[in-house]
């Protein structure tokens, strides 16, 4: 598995969150514990559609960065992802949000980004 492939995981990764925040909310926020207002799925197709602008720069990021790849790797796939994952125990310790299992592919991919751009 290249670099390249690393990238293109992770922009189907988040093409489906996208893409399951925009047509199915309820989906996408009733695991958090949430109750589905309508303004939540209105937050959430906005952050979808955010999702969605990440998975077109992570499959494209390969063609621009050409050569210069571990760059873009380090800061996006690893630093980025922590956040994501940072944020997402944050929720949980503070019983904002149950669990998100989807944690565990975030970490794989984390790990992944840091072993190849070394």
């Amino acid at each position: 598995m290249t670099l390249t492939h690393v990238f293109r995981a992770q922009s189907v990764f988040m093409g489906i969150w996208a893409l399951i925040s925009l047509f199915a909310p309820k989906l996408a926020f009733e695991p958090a514990g949430w109750e589905v207002t309508q303004d939540i799925e209105s937050v959430g197709q906005y952050l979808g559609l955010c999702m969605l602008g990440f998975s077109v720069i992570f499959w494209l990021m390969p063609t621009w960065a050409g050569d210069n790849l571990k760059q873009p790797a380090m800061i996006m796939g690893v630093y980025i992802n922590i956040l994501f994952l940072a944020l997402g125990i944050f929720h949980f310790v503070t019983d904002a949000a149950n669990f998100d299992p989807t944690s565990v592919a975030l970490l794989v991919l984390v790990g992944l980004f840091f072993w190849k751009s070394r």
